[in-house]
């Protein structure tokens, strides 16, 4: 029996951050690029150097995560909004 989505929602099967459909060469590319120089640039660093530069993209890597959780949110609620605005009218504005 297929579940609905309220379920799959629940349960954790509804992952969209973690879905990529199809491939993008140009991100695939950047993504290599920034590691590669990332890896550099820790080379050349000495430890505490290199930690530090660990550290700041972890921080970097979660702020994205943070502003990419809250768009999706703010995405939601429009959609949300304008389904609602179809059914009932808008009265939300």
């Amino acid at each position: 029996m297929e579940q609905d989505i309220l379920t799959q929602l629940y349960f954790g099967k509804i992952t969209p951050w973690e879905k990529r459909s199809g491939t993008d060469p140009e991100m695939d590319a950047l993504r290599d690029r920034i590691d590669a120089e990332a890896k550099a640039l820790e080379s050349m660093l000495p430890q505490e150097g290199g930690e530090l530069l660990a550290q700041l993209l972890r921080d970097c890597s979660d702020l994205e995560a943070r502003a990419v959780c809250d768009g999706f949110k703010d995405g939601y609620r429009l959609g949300a909004k304008l389904t609602a605005a179809a059914f009932y009218g808008d009265k939300t504005a």
